[in-house]
Order: structure tokens, then sequence, then C-alpha cells
């Protein structure tokens, strides 16, 4: 009788298993009909000329070599390399793989709490709402975000070997789970968070500094009421983890390095401290509600610097401490929602805006990984709070069931904006009318379909929103077709970020160093030389002027010494 029941049991979690991949596969099906989008994908893909020759030895080194679209992953550059090897520039097999990776991801986060905590149903439910919420569609339909699949694929393989770790000590369960940490590092750096996590984990579910059980009337589970009696010392288990911290701050410098260069970083002369304090504030605010509330959602947030104020950004920050010391007071009795709650703080650190990389205010996209602490401790709250009121089986089915199907629903119709750049960001501008973004990918879409009425109608909306903006993704572009070599493509978004914006220096020093970059120094030095006087202490422009008038010597031609 035992041995039917053990058989039963694991019948059933295989059962669930199969069930939440073909959920999965099921609601993400229809992504594999849909197209590259303008924004991101040509970097990653299309214009990308190492990836395009799909998997070299020279794609190799270069994977690991460059800061490319202001990021360091080399690991997702040779994804995207195998991708065209097997598929070529068809969308359907890039699509296909994301969708493959982010059901993988959800079955691995499934293996992790069944076998963490010994709750299967439990478990399925937090899966489930990782597989199927709308929140997550981003990272999945969109194919520049391989890096945030394979991100989560190391992060569940490295809890996963780390959980087997704690239970066995075996030593190679924690090289495998360090070894998994490297390879998400080299896929996305957001994964440097994960040290903390591991630290939360052992707390609970893993139990190794705190193990009784509580005498309290629900804790009907070892894992569900806890008192503080360690198994291992604390002093042990942050040893552990040096080499975890040690990888994670390598990490950080050299992704701080790669969005500098690249241009991403915004300065604070451009996005004030405060600004970016208040909007990471509310964005904890913003993903909270979308969990519940997840309509109305878009590719692009624009931010909110001028429309929240420091007194808003006080309550916020009131709110989220008072949240924060009642889990820790419950700490002894439902240690799951502590877990799960600085789970949900921890890992948005590194993208809630304190350093601004881009536009954006927040993104979907961000909540991948986050959003997993809240469903855990959602669901093993709820799970706790209906066998304590005696709520029968058949009616938790029924409430399990009516939220998977919501949740298919409206990730279906959610899904469906991502077809094409036009849907999505005509999409955009239904949520927003003012996303100077979207404006300005449908402008670009337009000029490249030969719209020019449409591209200038949508072109000028989005300079009168913010031209500062809009001069940004000029430079930006530029940036990016200067390091291509294709200097002339180049000029013209310098220029054009100066047409909008005349007091722009960047723009300005960049438009002088694709001139010299593309030999007509006479013409670079006119231009860098007033901006020179503006910012004497500039040690690169300094350089690039140096260059340009060692050049100039050499061929002896005349400066003018009039601003351009």
């Amino acid at each position: 009788m035992i041995k039917n029941n053990h058989i039963s049991k694991e019948i059933r979690e295989r059962l669930l298993g199969l069930l939440l991949l073909a959920l999965t596969l099921g609601v993400y099906g229809q992504a594999i009909d849909f197209d590259f989008i303008l924004f991101d994908d040509p970097g990653y893909v299309l214009d990308n000329d190492h990836v395009r020759a799909g998997l070299t030895w020279s794609g190799f080194i270069w994977a690991f070599t460059t800061f490319t679209v202001s990021n360091w992953h080399p690991l997702t550059w040779l994804s995207h390399m195998l991708d065209v090897q097997l598929f070529g520039l068809d969308p359907a097999g890039h699509h296909l793989m994301n969708v493959i990776l982010h059901a993988v991801n959800a079955l691995l986060l499934f293996l992790f709490l069944r076998e963490t905590t010994d709750y299967p149903f439990r478990s399925f439910i937090v899966a489930a709402l990782f597989a199927l919420h709308p929140l997550h569609i981003e990272s999945v339909a969109w194919i520049s975000e391989r890096k945030d699949l394979l991100c989560a694929f190391f992060w569940m393989l490295t809890i996963l070997s780390h959980a087997r770790y704690a239970k066995s000590f075996g030593k190679s369960w924690y090289t495998a789970s360090l070894f998994f940490f490297m390879l998400g590092l080299i896929s996305k750096p957001m994964i440097v968070t994960l040290p903390f996590v591991l630290i939360l984990l052992d707390f609970w579910p893993l139990g190794r500094f705190c193990a009784a059980p509580v005498d309290h009337p629900v804790a009907s589970h070892p894992s569900d009421s806890l008192r503080f009696i360690p198994t291992v010392t604390l002093r042990k288990l942050l040893f552990e983890k040096i080499p975890f911290f040690v990888l994670s701050l390598l990490s950080s410098i050299v992704t701080f390095v790669a969005q500098r260069e690249g241009g991403a970083v915004q300065s604070l002369e451009m996005l004030p401290f405060q600004s970016r304090i208040v909007n990471a504030l509310y964005s904890y605010f913003f993903y909270i509600k979308k969990m519940f509330w997840p309509l109305d959602l878009s590719i692009y947030y624009p931010h909110l610097e001028k429309t929240l104020n420091i007194h808003v950004g006080a309550a916020f920050f009131l709110v989220l401490s008072a949240v924060s010391v009642l889990t820790i007071r419950l700490i002894s009795r439902k240690p799951y929602l502590a877990v799960g709650w600085f789970w949900f703080l921890g890992t948005l650190a590194p993208v809630i805006g304190i350093v601004q990389v881009g536009g954006q205010g927040m993104a979907d996209r961000y909540t991948y990984i986050p959003l997993t602490g809240l469903f855990v401790a959602l669901v093993w709250a709820l799970s706790e709070w209906l066998s304590e009121k005696k709520i029968s089986l058949t009616l938790r089915f029924c409430l399990t069931s009516s939220v998977i199907l919501l949740l298919l629903a409206m990730t279906g119709t959610q899904l469906a904006h991502w077809r094409n750049t036009s849907t999505l960001f005509r999409h955009a501008l239904e949520v927003n009318p003012d996303n100077v973004e979207a404006l300005y990918m449908l402008a670009v879409q337009e000029e490249q379909l030969g719209n020019h009425d449409a591209y200038h109608d949508y072109y000028k909306k989005a300079v009168s929103i913010n031209p500062g903006f809009v001069a940004i993704r000029h430079n930006r572009i530029g940036h990016l077709l200067v390091k291509k070599g294709s200097h002339d493509e180049a000029i013209r978004q310098f220029e054009r970020a100066l047409e909008v914006r005349p007091d722009y220096l960047s723009a300005r020093i960049n438009l002088g160093v694709a001139y010299a970059e593309k030999g007509e120094f006479r013409t670079a030095a006119t231009i860098l030389l007033p901006v020179w006087r503006k910012r004497p202490r500039d040690r690169p422009l300094q350089e690039s002027l140096f260059n340009v008038m060692r050049r100039l010597a050499l061929t002896r031609e005349p400066v003018s010494n009039e601003n351009p």
C-alpha cells in the first residue's frame, strides 16, 4: 500500500509537470508566427554581422570581448548565433527557442519548490503563475530578451543545485551551483542578486538555520512555521557564499563599464538623483499593482520624473518599510512571507533605476525573476488561510482553475500585440498617447517603409513631447553606427540629434569623432574645438581632439576657430 501511494504521488507530480508544460507551450504557441521588431532586434540579430554569421570562432571571440548594445553577455550572443546557425533569419525559430526556454524555466521552478517544500500543488500554482502571467510576455515574445530567459534558466539551476548541496553537503552540487551562477552572469548581469536570495532560501524553505516546527494550529507541515534553531552556523553560510559575491561584484563592474561606454547610463545632470529615487520607490508599487491587475501593459513606460515629487516618494518608502517590518515580525510563524517579500525587493534593485539605463521608468521584463518571490508568498499565505478556514478541496480547485483560465485568456490577448513592430507600438500608443518611444519607433518604421508623411507626423509629435529624448535616441543610434563603421549614417543621426537639441554636447562630440574616423580631420577639429573650450577637463574629449590636431599638423590643414 505504501509503495502504491508513493507511485501514485510520483505520477501525480509528473502529470502536474506535463500540465505546466502544456499550458505554457499552448498559450505561447502563437508567438512562433511573430516577426522581429525594430526595437533592439536589429542590434541583437538582424543588423549584427557577427550574429548573422552563425557560430564561428571569430564570433566566439567577439562575444567575449564586445560591449555592443551596452552590455557584456557573451553567452547570450552565442545563443543568438546558434539560432542563426539552426534557423537562419527566420524569426519562427528564434521565437520557438524563447518559448521552450520559458517553459523549461517554469518546470525548473516547480521542481525546486516541490523538492524543497514537499508541497507539489502549491509548487505547481507558483510555477503556473510564473509561466502564464502577462507581465512575463515581454521576456518571452521579444527575441532580444533571450538574455532574460537564459538568466532565469541558470538562476533556477543554481538554486536547485544549492538545495541539493544543502541536503547532502556534497561538494559536487556546490560546484554545480557556482558553475551555473557563472553561466547566468555571462547571460545577463541581473543575476548578481542571487547570492542574497541563496541566503534567504537557506532560511526558508531549506531551514539551514531554523528547522524546528513551532506549536501553531496551522503548522501541519515542518516548513509552515519555524523557530530559530541553527543547523549550520551563520558564519559557514556566509563563507560558502563568498565566491558568489566576488563574482557578482566583478560582473557589476564590467556591466557598469559596458553601459557607460555604450552611452546607456544617464548622467545626474539629465536625470536628478531625487527623481531616480522617487521613480524607483513608485516602481515597486507599479509592479505589485500590475501583478494583481495586468492590464494596459506596454513595451515602454516613460519615466515619471515630472509627475512624482519627494513627498510621494516618502509615502511609498513608509509603506514599503511597514510591509518589510510586518513580514519580519511574522517570520517565526510565516517565514515564506519574509523570504518572498525580500526576494522581490532585492532582485529588483539592479534594475529599479538608481543607476538609470535608458529612458524608461519601468519595464515588464524586469519582473521576470522578482515576481517569483511574491508568487511564493501569496500562494503559501493563501493556502494556509484556506486550510485554517477548512475550505473544501473542490472550492480550492475551482479557485485555482479560474485563476489559471483568466491568466491564459489575458496572456493570449496581450501576446497578440507582439506580432510585429506596428501592432506592438500602436498598442503602446493606445495605453499612453504621449508615449514618445512608441512615436519614435513608429516614425522609424514609416521612414523605412517610405511613408514620409506618416513619418513626419509621428516624428514631430515625438519631438513636441520630449525633444531631449529624441535627441538621445539619435545620439545612441549614431554611436552604434560609428562602431559598425557606418560613418555617413552615424553623422546623419548626430546631426538630427543636434537639430532637435542644439546644446547637446555629447552628440556634438560624437559628430566630431565620426568625422575624424571618416578622415575629415579639419571638419572634426572645427566641431571639437568649441566643445573643448566648454569642457577643457574632459579626458576622452582631450584625447580625441589631440589625435585630430596631430593628424592635421601632419597634413598642415588650417582650422577654423568659429563655432559650427
